[in-house]
């Protein structure tokens, strides 16, 4: 922490691992000794995100966090007294606005769907990231098509697009 305070950055971005709170996790057997050791991981790196947001809202500064709209690291006692800070606003946004995309196995590629939290005290960033997908309240034969990125595929939902990042 006292590296990242030294830097004084005028906006914090924050990502924790998806795989610990995804809901896709809880198919599997959350009881073993090497899930329970990556729960306990995750919870601490998402503790420490909260408590660098926390410390950068206070003092005036702004912060990015993102996390899988469905992940239940939303619900975690650090995200919850974040998100009732003055000023602090969540957004849903839908990556395949910004492009996201994944081979298919035919050798196209499919735009995913992934619909992402956004949690900052900044809303002229929440604007530019929480854009939803094109197919909400578009007619069914204008709607584009979403890949699945289930079966070994997610670990590519890790990467932004381009459009995402300059967004």
């Amino acid at each position: 922490f006292a590296e990242i305070k030294e830097l004084d950055a005028a906006v914090i971005i924050g990502s924790p691992p998806c795989g610990p709170f995804s809901v896709v996790q809880f198919l599997n057997d959350l009881s073993s000794e090497k899930m329970q050791a990556k729960i306990l991981e995750a919870k601490a790196h998402l503790s420490f995100c909260c408590d660098m947001y926390d410390w950068q809202h206070k003092r005036g500064k702004l912060f990015l966090h993102e996390h899988s709209w469905s992940a239940s690291s939303w619900k975690e006692p650090c995200m919850t007294k974040l998100l009732g800070l003055e000023g602090v606003e969540v957004r849903r946004g839908d990556q395949c606005h910004f492009g996201y995309q994944v081979r298919e196995a035919d050798g196209t590629s499919a735009l995913v769907f992934k619909p992402t939290g956004w949690c900052s005290n900044a809303p002229e960033i929440l604007e530019e990231v929480g854009v939803r997908c094109s197919n909400i309240g578009c007619p069914k034969d204008k709607w584009h098509d979403h890949a699945c990125i289930l079966n070994g595929r997610c670990s590519n939902a890790e990467r932004y697009p381009i459009a995402l990042i300059n967004a």
